[in-house]
């Protein structure tokens, strides 16, 4: 079967979020379970730093903006930067931890 050319496939934006609360990877995957509903994401990275969390979750761009407010919602979690570029979120969240 032949591949899909970059253009037919479905667009998505990578969202970086900030836990406050100390959290583990299987915690993370149950929360955005329970809040996305029918959004499909997918979760990339996660790291601990010295005072909280980061995690970079892949998202379908038609259901961008909701999941940004569904997980701003959850306790302890906040969405830090989006982008359609893995590339530039991760580079965002580690420039945010240097600076701290």
């Amino acid at each position: 079967m032949a591949r899909l050319n970059k253009s037919a496939r479905g667009k998505h934006r990578w969202v970086g979020i900030e836990s406050s609360l100390p959290c583990s990877i299987k915690n993370v995957k149950e929360e955005l379970n329970n809040i996305s509903g029918k959004i499909q994401w997918k979760l990339l990275d996660f790291h601990i730093w010295a005072d909280s969390a980061t995690m970079i979750v892949k998202v379908p761009l038609e259901r961008h903006h909701f999941a940004l407010d569904r997980i701003n919602e959850i306790d302890g979690k906040s969405t830090i930067t989006s982008s359609g570029k893995l590339r530039l979120v991760r580079h965002r969240i580690s420039e945010k931890h240097k600076l701290e």
